[in-house]
């Protein structure tokens, strides 16, 4: 089993679908999906995963700095053992949220299983498989220092009240506010609102 960095936030690809898709969780619901990247595009924070350390020496949770520590990716208990799909689940000691990287041979990448399923059924692009497939074959990598994400339209959820005339197309509001995920990881986020709508700015460091 592998020893990862708890301190980083990791974008997952596999060797199935490359470069072109990356990991993530649905914005409505709290499914998997493989989200289309375009090259010049940063993942947003559902797509974005780090690690916390479990009880078990080298398994870990894994969650998204859209959802935080509170969940943490797991098994659909629909089918026992043999069950194969997942979602993100309310953080908590279940044996499906204990996550394993084993590297393959020639350095294809890691195979993640969970203590539920057992080492032999493996994260194969959004739900479990067995054997040795492509889409089992994963990469972390480090995700990129800043993200943006912009919503056409939105109106901004500040912890002020929002002014009640509406902002002339200059005019903008900002505010920052500072988290720690995960441990060691700094996270700054920005919020801007104007007449285009609202920019969201992760950095850390």
């Amino acid at each position: 089993m592998a020893t990862l960095d708890t301190s980083r936030i990791y974008i997952l690809t596999n060797a199935h679908t490359e470069d072109s898709k990356v990991l993530s969780v649905a914005t409505s619901g709290s499914s998997l999906q493989m989200t289309e990247v375009a090259s010049c595009s940063t993942p947003s924070s559902s797509a974005q995963w780090f690690l916390t350390r479990t009880t078990l020496p080298n398994y870990y949770r894994l969650h998204t700095t859209s959802l935080g520590e509170g969940y943490s990716l797991d098994v659909v208990n629909d089918n026992g053992t043999a069950s194969i799909n997942m979602h993100m689940a309310a953080t908590g000691d279940y044996s499906g949220q204990y996550w394993r990287f084993d590297p393959w041979e020639a350095g294809a990448g890691y195979r993640l299983s969970n203590n539920f399923t057992g080492p032999d059924m493996h994260l194969d692009t959004n739900y479990l498989a067995s054997g040795d497939h492509t889409g089992q074959h994963w990469t972390l990598s480090p995700a990129p220092a800043v993200v943006s994400v912009v919503t056409p339209g939105a109106a901004a959820d500040l912890t002020a009240p929002s002014p009640a005339t509406p902002a002339t197309p200059a005019a903008s509001i900002s505010t920052t506010a500072s988290v720690t995920v995960p441990t060691a990881t700094s996270v700054t986020v920005s919020t801007t609102t104007s007449a285009s709508g609202v920019t969201v700015q992760f950095s850390w460091n």
